[in-house]
């Protein structure tokens, strides 16, 4: 199925659309200033301040007379400045509307205090037994960090104050990430009993003195 240019941007969040946003203007800029130095023969350095003022709009004399081409081709920048400068500061207001400019802060506010963190506990999944054993550690005011790989649940849960990453529990550098070298105990509740088994052995190679707990869905399971 052919994926169409809005459903690609549907998939991008404002975060990531800004950055795409700068990434094209980078583009323009230097297709830009590589336009004027072919065909007006200038300078890198005039080349590209040209390109920067007709982006911008400024309305600053041309730095030389330019040629027929020269006038097209800075119609056409014109117009592409316009679109991608109009499209960045789209994307920057969605940025801010939606709420995500202060979720940024609230992560980085939340690493910082989650790298003051030892003697926790580490929930591998945030499911129904994941969160039955956040309620329990919150009521007990036992320090807890939440491993997710779902971003819209991740998004929830750093609203709610908790400490979390947001990954596959199963890779070392996720819970390396958690403080696994620094945490007295480890829930693996993940929904497949594989991926279990597979936690709580990195868990116990990286944190031999770990308390371990993990779930198991299937009888032949509980053993390993």
């Amino acid at each position: 199925m052919k994926l169409g240019t809005t459903h690609f941007e549907a998939e991008l969040t404002p975060l990531k659309r800004i950055w795409l946003s700068l990434g094209i203007l980078v583009f323009v800029c230097i297709a830009g200033t590589i336009g004027y130095m072919v065909l007006e023969g200038w300078p890198a350095l005039q080349a590209l301040y040209m390109t920067v003022i007709t982006i911008s709009t400024v309305g600053y004399r041309e730095v030389g007379q330019l040629s027929a081409d020269g006038r097209v081709f800075t119609i056409v920048l014109i117009l592409v400045g316009i679109g991608t400068v109009g499209y960045g500061l789209g994307n920057v207001a969605a940025f801010i509307v939606e709420g995500e400019f202060s979720q940024v802060f609230r992560w980085k506010k939340m690493e910082r205090n989650m790298a003051k963190l030892c003697h926790h506990i580490i929930i591998c999944g945030y499911g129904d037994e994941g969160r039955h054993a956040a309620d329990e550690l919150t009521r007990s005011k036992v320090p807890f960090v939440i491993v997710e790989r779902d971003g819209e649940i991740c998004s929830h849960l750093i609203e709610q104050g908790f400490f979390l990453v947001h990954g596959d529990a199963t890779h070392d550098d996720v819970l390396e990430k958690a403080k696994v070298h620094a945490a007295r105990g480890l829930i693996a509740a993940l929904p497949e009993d594989s991926d279990n088994v597979f936690v709580a052995l990195s868990a116990r190679g990286l944190n031999p003195n770990l308390t371990i707990v993990a779930r198991a869905n299937d009888e032949a399971s509980a053993a390993k």
